[in-house]
C-alpha cells in the first residue's frame, strides 16, 4: 500500500494528485515498485535520496517526472 499525506512540508497533495505523480514516475522508470514509491509523512527525503540511487539521477530529475517537466541540465 503506498501512503502519501504531504509531498513537502509547505504544499499538500491529495490521493489523486499523488497517485498521478507516482504513475508518472511507475511509467518513465519501470524498475520502481509500490516499495520504492512508499512514503511516509516526514520521509520525503529520505525516499527521493532512494529513489536517486535506485535510478541514478537526480533529485532535479526526479522532482521533474513527477510534475512532468523537462529538467533543465
Amino acid at each position: 500500500m503506498i501512503i502519501m499525506n504531504r509531498l513537502n512540508d509547505s504544499q499538500e497533495y491529495d490521493s489523486v494528485s499523488w497517485y498521478t505523480k507516482i504513475g508518472r514516475l511507475k511509467r518513465a522508470y519501470e524498475s520502481l515498485t509500490d516499495l520504492d514509491l512508499n512514503y511516509t509523512q516526514g520521509q520525503k527525503e529520505s525516499m527521493i535520496e532512494a529513489l536517486m540511487a535506485k535510478l541514478s539521477i537526480s533529485k532535479k530529475e526526479i522532482v521533474a517526472v513527477m510534475d512532468k517537466v523537462r529538467p533543465l541540465r
